[in-house]
């Protein structure tokens, strides 16, 4: 980049960092924050999508606070070409309005209100830590037309971002990757297309499961599994469906380990007729209080296509090896040591 270029680029970020943080409340060092390094308009490992897993805040005493509870769901799209969608919603969502969805109460319109964030609009990358968004639309009233400044890091698949140096590390997010493609049967010639359509239906869903298992989404685990679930574990001990998902509910209610993500790797879908055989890895992100777990363990498990075309989950058995055998796999902790 030639001198003059740097000079004006580095003169305009001042000019944007002050206003934004004069409208929005933004502390001035964020703009420091942006020039301190040799500004570039794009960062390739922040261009994607995420999926959120921890959103805080702080309040005007500097506590922090999750305002979309324990388990918020939502995405942070930031597209190749600039353009920028973020959108976050407490779970479970807000339900049907009593009247429909056109005239909500009062109530529900703050209920929907108080669980759902969204806006768009673009970004701008500054410099290695700070992207900068350029907000159309949202939400927000007082963010559209502003310039809204983030720290980030990229950490392995983890994101970590903030508007300020205290809610930077407990905004979490995983970088959403395709899915992992499964081994497909082998089949004959001259067989038709719904064995291989059937597998990656299989595939999908498998993923969906541990999405519901981290977020303690038993409403879904109790639409997948069949009546007869068993789940085995890698000791021997066995849990019913009912145990399950009272234990899942259970979870939603206190204040145990929080899982950050289940990830299905290596796996493999074996169709046979309307059964499907699935074997594979769970990579398990996990705190407990201020503490970072990373396992994975490996699995079989068993489908059964319903009446209905609608595939059921059988079975559950943890093959191994021991979780513990495996976590020298999961790398270093997401963002350091801390989970809190």
């Amino acid at each position: 980049m030639k001198l003059g270029r740097t000079v004006g680029l580095i003169a305009m970020m001042v000019v944007v960092g002050t206003a934004s943080a004069r409208r929005s409340g933004a502390s001035i060092d964020l703009a420091a924050l942006a020039i301190s390094s040799t500004a570039k308009v794009s960062d390739p490992s922040l261009v994607g999508v995420w999926r959120v897993v921890r959103f805080c805040r702080d309040d005007p005493t500097g506590r922090l606070y999750d305002p979309y509870g324990p388990n918020p769901t939502g995405l942070f799209v930031y597209a190749p070409s600039g353009e920028l969608s973020i959108q976050m919603m407490s779970t479970p969502p807000v339900g049907p309005f009593a009247a429909g969805d056109d005239r909500p109460t009062d109530a529900e319109r703050r209920q929907l209100f108080d669980s759902y964030l969204g806006y768009y609009g673009r970004y701008t990358i500054t410099s290695d830590s700070t992207v900068v968004h350029h907000v159309v639309g949202g939400t927000i009233p007082s963010y559209t037309g502003t310039d809204q400044a983030r720290v980030y890091r990229i950490r392995g698949d983890t994101l970590t971002i903030g508007g300020n140096r205290a809610t930077w590390p407990c905004r979490v997010l995983l970088r959403v990757k395709s899915p992992v493609p499964p081994v497909l049967p082998r089949v004959s010639p001259r067989a038709t297309p719904s064995m291989r359509d059937d597998s990656l239906r299989v595939a999908t869903l498998e993923q969906q499961v541990e999405t519901a298992a981290a977020r303690r989404d038993s409403e879904f685990l109790d639409s997948i599994w069949s009546p007869t679930f068993r789940f085995t574990h890698a000791g021997g001990t066995t849990q019913t469906r009912a145990e399950l998902l009272g234990q899942f509910r259970q979870a939603r209610r206190t204040d145990g380990p929080r899982t950050l993500a289940r990830e299905v790797d290596s796996l493999s879908v074996e169709m046979h007729l309307n059964t499907a055989v699935t074997t594979g890895i769970i990579r398990v992100r996990q705190c407990t209080g201020p503490t970072y777990r990373g396992y994975a363990i490996r699995f079989i498990r068993v489908y059964r296509r319903s009446e209905s075309d609608r595939w059921q989950l059988l079975s559950h058995r943890t093959v191994g090896p021991t979780p513990s055998e495996l976590s020298s796999n999961m790398g270093a902790p997401p963002f350091g040591d801390r989970c809190g």
